[in-house]
């Protein structure tokens, strides 16, 4: 399906591996990584969202599982992935992370990378008081059930 080493995998780099979360995976050449389970599917990601995602605990990360393959933007270079909760958004050089709720909402609005927030640089953080907050190039957007989410910019 992935037209073998010709395709955007290219050549397997290790064996097949079940890790003790039941995650069965195999890396490949192009810095890419087929991976999940029987019960919930396979696809392929790259291996920046593939470490994001294990160190979130897999499926039971509050992401779930994914949904789509990976998916960029050629002209931000942002690489981003879907998962039944969320996204996991980023790349080499800005990092990845969780990307989802009202948090997200917000930077869709603003026009994601391309808007005056840019890229993330957190994951989504809840504090002691349940203010969540994720920062970006250009600011950060709050969230709170009493208040809602809102943007403050640099």
């Amino acid at each position: 399906k992935q037209k073998w080493e010709f395709g955007p995998l290219g050549f397997p780099q290790s064996d097949i591996i079940t890790n003790e979360q039941g995650i069965t995976y195999q890396l490949y050449e192009h810095d890419m990584v087929i991976a999940g389970n029987d019960k919930n599917g396979y696809s392929y990601v790259n291996k920046g969202i593939f470490d994001k995602w294990a160190e979130l605990g897999f499926y039971d990360s509050g992401l779930g599982k994914s949904i789509t393959n990976l998916m960029s933007n050629k002209n931000s270079g942002i690489e981003w992935q879907e998962f039944e909760h969320g996204f996991i958004v980023g790349n080499k050089a800005h990092g990845y992370f969780i990307s989802m709720g009202p948090t997200r909402e917000v930077w869709v609005k603003q026009k994601w990378e391309f808007g005056p927030l840019g890229f993330p640089q957190s994951d989504i953080i809840t504090g002691a008081d349940g203010i969540q907050k994720q920062t970006y190039e250009g600011g950060t957007i709050f969230y709170s059930k009493k208040s809602g989410a809102y943007s403050t910019l640099n």
